[in-house]
């Protein structure tokens, strides 16, 4: 008799598990689907909502580079180039402010993550092809005042103190 009782509110209780279980399995990946890094479906997007992720994820990637060891921050750098490309192949001519302190700003980074090490060409191709802009001349296109790398390296390091603190 007592059997009877308590194989329904175990019955109950195991479905109850089984529902909290799973809804909350599915709300983590809704959230873990949102995180800039980590979307697969990056290439579905279009238009603004393309930049917008392009450029969210640009920023964890610089927080990786930043505050991240060695390795992984390289592979960030390697990572921002990439999408750096790929904003600038959409946009063309056409490309923001944004754009061009973001290409300083990688071009700047790579140059100090690999200043000792023997050889920095590996790392930085961008930075020493034939045709591509300097930093002065992006950073200048872009509106600052003091366009010189030594100025951009001050903001780096200044961002990754700020940034990396938390």
């Amino acid at each position: 008799m007592m059997n009877r009782r308590l194989l329904p509110l175990i019955g109950g209780l195991v479905g109850i598990g089984l529902g909290l279980g799973f809804g909350y399995v599915g709300a983590v990946a809704g959230m873990v689907s949102q995180i800039p890094l980590l979307r697969l479906n990056r290439s579905a997007a279009g238009g603004f909502d393309r930049e917008l992720d392009d450029f969210s994820r640009l920023g964890a990637l610089e927080y990786v580079a930043a505050c991240g060891e060695r390795n992984s921050a390289l592979r960030a750098l390697d990572s921002e180039a990439e999408i750096l490309r790929g904003i600038r192949e959409r946009n063309g001519s056409d490309a923001s402010a944004l754009l061009r302190v973001a290409e300083a700003r990688l071009i700047v980074r790579k140059a100090m993550a690999t200043e000792h090490q023997e050889s920095p060409m590996k790392l930085h191709p961008d930075a020493m092809k034939q045709g591509a802009p300097s930093v002065e001349v992006l950073l200048k296109d872009a509106g600052w005042r003091d366009p010189s790398e030594s100025h951009m390296r001050d903001v780096i390091r200044a961002l990754d103190d700020d940034q990396c603190r938390q």
